[in-house]
């Protein structure tokens, strides 16, 4: 397959990286993982600053060529290099140049975007658990996405070995933050809610996007902090990231109904 490494195209097979690289040593960079359909995406411009937003919060400098038009043109350059013909999952990763120990030595990075074909996800989350092994902790780069990304996986292998087909990550105060692959929201007396950033959730671009459409709309809002019992009271539960949607049909032996209304939101 071909990618883009620092703004020319390569075969993803023969890339590689220097043992050196901050990337290997110290995961020390952020991701977006951005859903093309039909060579367009609606949260492009949500991925691309929060992209920019990240490497400011590391504290490293997005190259000048990397603006939204250079990520738009690299993506269809890549849909087409490959010849993908349904929809495409882009990630795209921007880390530190190598150079220092724990202490940088340069604030410069570089930025490698690929292309795979994407597989549509469940509509329906069936059994949705609460993780017993992670919290999530906010940071001053907690809603960013990191290369550093082990708690996430250390929950995934919970899920898997507890059957769930997602699961519900906490905080530090037992406060309801996100889902392994998505941010969490629900609606209570057609209120809607979502955790606040101070969980320490990611920022999901869904989630941005959601929020604005939301309010543009005249619906209601709400960014809290509330504990499993208070997501138990909801009338209906769903999540939400890159690819879409996705219902949540039951959470701790608890179910949920499921509200077709959403598709009136006109998310995608």
């Amino acid at each position: 397959m071909k990618a883009i490494f620092n703004n020319e195209i390569i075969n993803d097979m023969e890339f590689s990286i220097a043992v050196e690289d901050r990337a290997f040593q110290y995961g020390d960079g952020i991701f977006e993982t951005i859903i093309v359909r039909e060579s367009t995406s609606k949260l492009i411009k949500y991925h691309y600053q929060r992209l920019k937003e990240g490497a400011t919060a590391l504290n490293f400098q997005i190259p000048p060529y990397f603006d939204i038009q250079f990520l738009e043109s690299s993506i269809l350059k890549l849909i087409r290099e490959n010849d993908i013909k349904k929809a495409a999952r882009i990630k795209v990763m921007a880390w530190r140049k190598k150079g220092g120990y724990y202490t940088p030595e340069s604030q410069a990075s570089n930025i490698f975007i690929r292309a795979n074909t994407h597989h549509e996800e469940k509509e329906i989350l069936k059994n949705v658990g609460i993780s017993k092994t992670i919290r999530n902790h906010p940071t001053p780069y907690s809603q960013y996405k990191t290369l550093n990304s082990l708690k996430y996986v250390i929950a995934s292998i919970e899920k898997e070995k507890s059957g769930f087909d997602d699961m519900i990550i906490l905080n530090e105060k037992d406060q309801v933050s996100e889902l392994l692959y998505s941010n969490i929201f629900w609606i209570k007396n057609n209120i809607y809610y979502t955790p606040s950033l101070e969980t320490g959730c990611i920022k999901g671009v869904m989630r941005s996007y959601l929020i604005d459409r939301l309010e543009v709309k005249g619906l209601y809002i709400r960014e809290v902090n509330i504990v499993p019992e208070d997501l138990l009271k909801a009338d209906y539960v769903f999540a939400t990231n890159a690819s879409g949607i996705r219902h949540i049909f039951e959470i701790a032996n608890n179910r949920f109904k499921i509200n077709p209304g959403l598709s009136d939101i006109n998310i995608l």
